[in-house]
């Protein structure tokens, strides 16, 4: 009998200790995610901040002429209303003043800086996922609470924000 209530107790014991250790696992990772998402936001920002100045630096754009710079390579890239791909992109070569070659290269400079923030983005949103999911989780979410995070504000173009709230994309004149 005396044995009865020692493995009674031990048992009691080592089943309050696992709780604890995975509830304070559960926490640890939610705060693990909840700093990854925090932290890729920051990778976002830093990578499209890195984009125009690495662009900036690599062209030699003067501070008088980004402005144009900038509206010049967002024509290229999202295309024009009203207009054609080919007719905007040359008004911006001409906007610009570069020779041929030097704005092909621009243009690569763009497209591979553009995709590394795509990249960036998306990963962004993978860490959102799963911070989202660990949180709707019955179980889970009683011991951390709801999100506390928003969705991630992705860096996109007006015209694509405009198709996906209507639902429709009818401009794709070239």
């Amino acid at each position: 009998m005396k044995y009865k209530g020692l493995i009674i107790t031990t048992i009691i014991a080592i089943t309050l200790f696992s709780a604890f250790g995975w509830f304070i696992g559960v926490k640890r990772q939610a705060i693990t995610l909840g700093t990854q998402f925090e932290a890729q936001g920051k990778v976002v920002e830093n990578q499209h901040d890195n984009m125009w100045k690495t662009l900036k630096e690599q062209f030699n754009i003067k501070d008088e002429y980004q402005e144009t710079f900038i509206e010049g390579v967002q024509a290229l890239a999202s295309g024009r209303t009203g207009g054609s791909l080919f007719k905007s992109s040359n008004e911006s070569n001409a906007q610009l003043g570069l020779s041929d070659e030097m704005y092909k290269e621009l243009m690569r400079a763009v497209e591979s800086k553009r995709n590394e923030l795509k990249r960036t983005q998306d990963k962004w949103v993978d860490v959102y996922r799963e911070l989202d999911r660990f949180h709707q989780d019955p179980i889970y979410s009683m011991i951390v609470g709801r999100n506390p995070y928003d969705e991630p504000l992705l860096i996109t173009s007006t015209r694509t924000k405009s198709a996906v709230g209507t639902g429709v994309d009818d401009e794709l004149s070239f």
